[in-house]
């Protein structure tokens, strides 16, 4: 089974390079962020996308990860809830040190 698993991602992958790899990783990373972060503060997509003057289909395009964002977009973004812009290669958490709270929010529908 594990080598199953093995060969899909290679199929899904085999036309990504490293950097481009790494890219969509990063950007993973930032749309569960603000998905997780609005969620704790108690926003709606709505909400959010009325506090950055867009619609709420391009917060949720951003959450989904199916819009690139731009340095200044993740800005107005972090501003909008109140977040640290930090180094993604620094953290005070290891990536299998989510808590359950963050992993309910990223597998709940909006």
């Amino acid at each position: 089974m594990k080598n199953n698993f093995k060969r899909v991602f290679e199929l899904m992958t085999e036309d990504i390079n490293d950097i481009d790899f790494l890219i969509m990783i990063f950007q993973s990373s930032i749309a569960a962020e603000i998905t997780i972060q609005r969620t704790r503060k108690g926003m709606t997509q709505e909400d959010l996308a009325k506090k950055l003057n867009v619609t709420p289909p391009v917060v949720s395009r951003w959450e989904s990860g199916t819009r690139d964002l731009r340095l200044s977009t993740i800005v107005r973004i972090a501003d909008a809830l109140d977040m640290e812009i930090r180094s993604p290669f620094v953290t005070d958490r290891s990536v299998g040190d989510k808590n359950d709270s963050d992993i309910d929010v990223l597998n709940k529908k909006e």
